[in-house]
């Protein structure tokens, strides 16, 4: 058993051992009148649509390989003299 002596009122809890929480589910069970703000939501949105996530990943992947493979570049250099002899 650990006993802490200051630094927290009456009602507060500490965790010793567990699960990593997100913030947005912390908060959900402690106040709910609380607004959660746009990334916990939108991290919360991402783990309930998995699968989505992933088939947006795999468009990105292979979107990322077909620009990749259009990309024009020279292999050899341009060693021609650009002074003008005007």
């Amino acid at each position: 058993m650990i006993e802490v002596r200051s630094g927290l009122r009456d009602g507060e809890r500490i965790v010793v051992a567990g699960a990593f929480l997100l913030k947005s589910e912390l908060l959900k069970s402690t106040t709910p009148e609380v607004e959660v703000g746009a990334i916990e939501r939108f991290v919360a949105a991402a783990l309930r649509q998995r699968f989505f996530v992933l088939l947006c990943l795999a468009a990105l992947v292979a979107t990322g390989v077909a620009a990749y493979r259009d990309l024009p570049v020279e292999a050899f250099p341009d060693l021609t003299n650009t002074r003008s002899w005007s």
